[in-house]
């Protein structure tokens, strides 16, 4: 075969090959093209490792921008949970509560991390939202914990007033007394301990919260027994079982009591045979002196408590006097009446048994006059002159005599028409019998009058004294908006002081039967029955039945006295009747028309 000069090897095998260098330029055999196609394939790899490294940054700015906003959807749903579980107080904020707000973050923050695209985006998210959840949930815990420790203290001071409003109510069961302290004590510790407090501030705050309910013991005593409540708290000032500043703010409540129930059960006491008619006319200074002397036995520090008892000492015996003064004008009343009405021959009395024979009243008017024998005597005198028979013309002088009185009992003063309403007519001789009739009529017209105008009834006076206690409990004021309601009692009493004087001639009730008819007109009574609950009205206050109202308002009665009645007037009718029918054992019958209530029409 033909062979290329040079390019046949010469030697031997086993020597040395000669070096071949011959020069032919690379070129030659296409060199330029390889260096081409190797710049070529350089620029190609290069361009394709930009694109690649562009595609890679494309998503990852894809991947965070997608992570930052889910990211920021959950700081904002999350804050607004997290805001809602901040504001919730005491066991609502408490360990079930935090449980659940915790499970709720973390529902909410793999719930938006399930909507992420893939996994690199997830995993930028998990970096953010992990510890921002971790942050809330920390703050959380942190409120869960201090609202616990709210709710224990707030339960505490829950406990501790109603012990204090325990030891109030029944201050004198001493058991229950005693209990309750305990209470107040072990509650005080136990914030003690929560709270990290220190033995000092545990006895402080104990000595403090036993102190306020020492005072409420007190104060509830004070309401019924002043004395006792005074000494009570003179001995806990001695023993420190009361701070200072509570016993200041205590004493002047319990002083007040002290200076009104101690009064009270002095001037009943030194007046109570007066009240009971056992007793003789004395003079208000020896009452005085009697209630001064008891008042000594009263360990009062008060130096004003010597002129409270004299002042309720004057105020009663002038209220007994007036009570006692009215009794005298009705008995005098009732006799003269009796003495110028003559019996059915129209004969005038003339002996004390012929005298009672025209009205039974005259009896008893005739022994309570027992205390007067001034005025027995007047009566003796003129049933003398009954009998001799002698009649007394009309003359300027018992005319002119006639109308001083009646001024008097028409314009006069107070105590003008006061000693008009205790003169005796019945016993004016030089007076003829059409005046003296018309002067007892006009003094029946003004003791009818006082019978309206419950403020001139000395009685009412009297019975409300002896309610005043019953009133203020049962909330029953005269001042204020509760006047309407005062007045509606006062009324109602009245009635049933009428009813008390005809069924007890010449007779006052005690301050026991008092109190009873007072406490019987306070009584709730049910007015209609109720699915879950009944309507009650206290019985002063009850309504009436519109039939009845209809059937007594309409009544003759009225219209032969020209007098319209109002609602006020009908309700105390219907009353009247229902409170003898339910306390009074009186057999049921319609409601009797008469004005005022109780007050036969013959009066």
């Amino acid at each position: 075969m033909p062979q290329v000069p040079g390019l046949t090897p010469t030697a031997q095998p086993g020597a040395y090959a000669p070096e071949v260098n011959l020069p032919v330029p690379v070129d030659a055999f296409g060199g330029a093209v390889g260096h081409a196609l190797e710049g070529l394939g350089g620029q190609v790899e290069q361009a394709s490792d930009r694109i690649w490294q562009r595609a890679v940054e494309m998503q990852g700015l894809q991947n965070e921008t997608e992570a930052k906003e889910a990211d920021a959807k959950y700081m904002m749903q999350s804050g607004i949970m997290h805001a809602d579980f901040i504001n919730k107080e005491g066991l609502n904020a408490g360990p079930a509560a935090l449980q659940k707000h915790i499970q709720e973050l973390q529902d909410l923050r793999t719930g938006i991390r399930g909507s992420l695209s893939n996994p690199a985006a997830q995993r930028m998210y998990d970096a953010s939202s992990l510890g921002f959840m971790g942050r809330n949930i920390f703050n959380a815990a942190g409120h869960s914990g201090q609202q616990m420790k709210v709710a224990a203290n707030n339960a505490s001071d829950s406990r501790i007033a109603l012990a204090k409003t325990a030891a109030g109510d029944n201050p004198d069961d001493d058991i229950n007394v005693a209990r309750m302290q305990r209470v107040v004590e072990s509650e005080v510790d136990a914030k003690g301990s929560s709270g990290g407090w220190t033995s000092d501030q545990v006895a402080a705050t104990k000595e403090a919260e036993v102190s306020e309910f020492i005072g409420h013991r007190i104060l509830g005593i004070a309401k019924t027994n002043a004395p006792k409540a005074q000494r009570m708290l003179d001995e806990a000032v001695t023993r420190k079982a009361i701070t200072p500043q509570i016993a200041q703010k205590i004493q002047g409540t319990v002083q007040a009591q002290f200076r009104d129930q101690g009064s009270r059960i002095i001037s009943d006491k030194v007046l109570g045979d007066r009240r009971n008619g056992v007793e003789e006319n004395r003079p208000v200074q020896e009452y005085i002196d009697d209630a001064l002397k008891e008042s000594k036995k009263y360990s009062s520090k008060d130096p004003l408590f010597e002129d409270y008892v004299r002042n309720r000492v004057v105020t009663d015996y002038n209220r007994q006097h007036a009570i006692e003064t009215d009794a005298d004008n009705q008995n005098t009343r009732v006799i003269g009446q009796a003495l110028i009405k003559g019996n059915a021959e129209g004969a005038l009395p003339t002996s004390i048994e012929e005298l009672k024979a025209l009205d039974p009243a005259v009896g008893p008017a005739w022994d309570a006059m027992g205390r007067n024998p001034a005025k027995q005597q007047a009566v003796l005198k003129q049933l003398e002159h009954n009998a001799m028979g002698q009649r007394v013309a009309t003359t300027p002088e018992n005319l002119q005599m006639f109308h001083t009185f009646r001024g008097q009992a028409m314009a006069g003063t107070d105590e003008e028409r006061s000693a008009f309403m205790a003169r005796s007519f019945g016993t004016e001789s030089k007076m003829t019998i059409s005046q003296r009739n018309q002067l007892m009529n006009l003094q029946d017209q003004l003791k009818h009058r006082a019978a309206i105008a419950t403020t001139d009834d000395p009685r009412i006076a009297r019975a409300l004294r002896f309610l005043k206690p019953d009133l203020v409990a049962a909330g029953i004021d005269s001042k204020g908006d509760g006047k309407d309601d005062y007045y509606a009692f006062v009324g109602a009493m009245q009635d049933q002081l009428n009813q008390y004087q005809t069924d007890h001639p010449g007779k006052l009730p005690t301050m026991e039967e008092t109190r009873a008819m007072g406490a019987q007109l306070m009584q709730e009574q049910v007015t209609s029955k109720g699915w879950i609950w009944d309507s009650k009205e206290r019985f002063y206050k009850l309504p009436i039945p519109e039939d009845e109202a209809k059937r007594l308002r309409q009544d003759p009665y009225w219209q032969k006295r020209n007098i319209v009645p109002n609602d006020y007037m009908i309700g105390r009718m219907y009353r009247s009747q229902l409170f003898q029918e339910k306390y009074g054992g009186a057999v049921k019958k319609p409601a009797v028309v008469s004005w005022p209530p109780n007050v036969p029409v013959t009066e």
